[in-house]
């Protein structure tokens, strides 16, 4: 009976006693980031790259929104003129300029818009047509550098918008001003190193003055048998003809030869702004990328 009553006893005590659940032990070699997780503390690569988040992030050259402009293109005036200089050695009047073309060099910005109407032809060749684009999208990989495109396509194609907005200041170093003026338009972007440009320009271009028009043309229609004024014509020279003052000069000439009295008392020459036409291609640039040091990424 004894034994009955205490095996009783054995039972209901282990059915009434809670479980004992063994308590982890912390590790001796337990690493510093398991560590500042229990206390409730982030890695610190977590750390460090929530401070760079939160930190002032550099400016970043998006070649989708804006492009650096090179080129070459001409000028079509709507008036033929000619442009002088001043040459200080021969004392005399030098044309630079003549004609209604002129063959500039470019360097500007390019703002691409946001129209893709007229590019969806450049986005199939570079990248693939829309359902070459579906299958790359279901079964290629998004770490891929041609996603989005048909294989070994060009991604920078895609949704690719060919037509933009310029502004550039032109640099024509064939004539006696190295800034030439500039030029404001739009342009085709037939691929993305490449565009066609067309708008208006406004040139500088140095012409005698209408006081030194009036007096050369009196001076050569008195003088018609001295030299150098018999090569010039007084009519001409009034009505400014294109190339009718190259050579002239600015010292009085008598029988005798040249005297040290000036023909005019003030500059001989005035700019006056042509306006015309621009035609000509566009290449971009990456200043980004050509100015970042080597092995920087």
């Amino acid at each position: 009976m004894r034994s009955c009553v205490l095996v009783l006893l054995i039972a209901v005590a282990s059915v009434c006693l809670p479980a004992q659940v063994p308590t982890p032990h912390t590790s001796a070699t337990s690493s510093p980031v398991d560590a500042g997780k229990a206390a409730g503390q982030n890695p610190p690569d977590q750390q460090k790259d929530g401070n760079s988040a939160q930190g002032a992030k550099n400016p970043q050259y998006d070649k989708k929104q804006f492009e650096v402009l090179t080129g070459v293109g001409a000028v079509l005036a709507g008036v033929e003129s000619t442009s002088y200089k001043i040459d200080t050695t021969a004392n005399a009047l030098s044309q630079t300029n003549v004609g209604k073309k002129t063959v500039e060099i470019l360097l500007g910005g390019g703002f691409i818009m946001p129209w893709r109407k007229g590019g969806g032809w450049i986005e199939r060749s570079f990248c693939g047509s829309k359902n070459d684009e579906d299958a790359s999208l279901k079964n290629g990989n998004s770490q891929s550098k041609d996603y989005g495109c048909r294989q070994n396509g060009d991604p920078d194609y895609r949704e690719y918008r060919p037509w933009e907005t310029f502004l550039s200041i032109r640099f024509a170093p064939t004539t006696d001003q190295t800034i030439n003026g500039f030029v404001v338009g739009g342009g085709y972007r037939i691929t993305k190193y490449f565009s066609l440009l067309t708008g208006y320009s406004v040139t500088p271009v140095d012409e005698p003055t209408h006081g030194f028009r009036e007096v050369a043309s009196q001076i050569v229609a008195a003088n018609p048998k001295i030299s150098p004024y018999n090569h010039f014509n007084a009519s001409d020279l009034l009505n400014n003809v294109p190339g009718a003052f190259d050579g002239f000069p600015l010292f009085l000439y008598n029988a005798n030869g040249v005297t040290t009295t000036k023909i005019f008392p003030t500059s001989p020459l005035v700019t006056h702004y042509r306006s015309g036409i621009y035609f000509g291609v566009g290449i971009p640039l990456n200043l980004t990328a050509l100015f970042k040091p080597g092995g920087e990424q």
